[in-house]
């Protein structure tokens, strides 16, 4: 960072700018703190922002242009750290770039989830949900999150089987409806298919999906196998 005057120099509104050879630049702005900012602007763009008096009033001071597209996201950028607190990644480590690696996992997922909801808002997703989500897509495992294809958020799956409903298997729809080969094998039981069977018409196979390990019929009248793997 270029050397800038002290903070006690400098009195509020006042700023000053620095600028390298090869076009980046560092602008130092008083707010009752110090405020550092580089590189969208031209240093020498001014402009005026509104200032709140001790008496209520506002008044507009002279300011660099960059300091009003500061202010006027500053918000989006709190409540993006705000959210990358809730379910950190980050961990101690003597390795630095460990922290920095970590920090981008985490503001990658955020912004996924930002992006998601403005895409899909009926979806309802929530940052803790996706995250799971994610997990279970990257993991390769089944019934992490117990989310549907709805986007609706069903309880974990016990391992104690009298507790088991008797409910179609969920599969994460990152593993469900991805480009792996979803072979069908033949097992060793009849299971109820988790495409077309219902508790009115139970139809129930011997053929499981190798990549997501669920009963799905494989014959001339129910081609469950390919349906299942095609979006909705």
């Amino acid at each position: 960072m270029p050397e800038f005057s002290a903070d006690t120099e400098l009195s509020w509104g006042q700023f000053e700018w620095k600028l390298e050879p090869t076009g980046i630049s560092c602008t130092k702005w008083m707010d009752s703190k110090a405020v550092l900012i580089s590189n969208m602007h031209d240093p020498t763009q001014t402009t005026n922002i509104p200032r709140k008096n001790n008496d209520g009033s506002t008044q507009d001071v002279e300011a660099p242009a960059i300091i009003k597209d500061y202010r006027k996201h500053m918000g989006c950028v709190n409540k993006c750290d705000m959210l990358k607190s809730l379910y950190e990644l980050n961990r101690k480590s003597r390795k630095w770039w460990h922290r920095i690696f970590f920090h981008y996992m985490d503001v990658t997922v955020v912004n996924a989830l930002v992006i998601y909801q403005q895409v899909a808002p009926e979806e309802n997703a929530k940052l803790k949900g996706s995250k799971l989500d994610v997990a279970a897509g990257l993991i390769g495992v089944k019934g992490l999150t117990g989310s549907d294809e709805t986007g609706k958020r069903k309880s974990i799956p016990t391992e104690n089987p009298s507790n088991k409903k008797k409910s179609k298997e969920n599969v994460p729809l990152a593993i469900r409806l991805d480009q792996a080969k979803h072979i069908p094998e033949l097992g060793q039981t009849f299971r109820p298919c988790n495409n077309c069977s219902t508790k009115k018409e139970p139809h129930r196979t011997k053929w499981v999906c190798t990549a997501c390990k669920v009963p799905l019929c494989n014959n001339g009248m129910r081609q469950c196998s390919s349906m299942y793997h095609k979006k909705q």
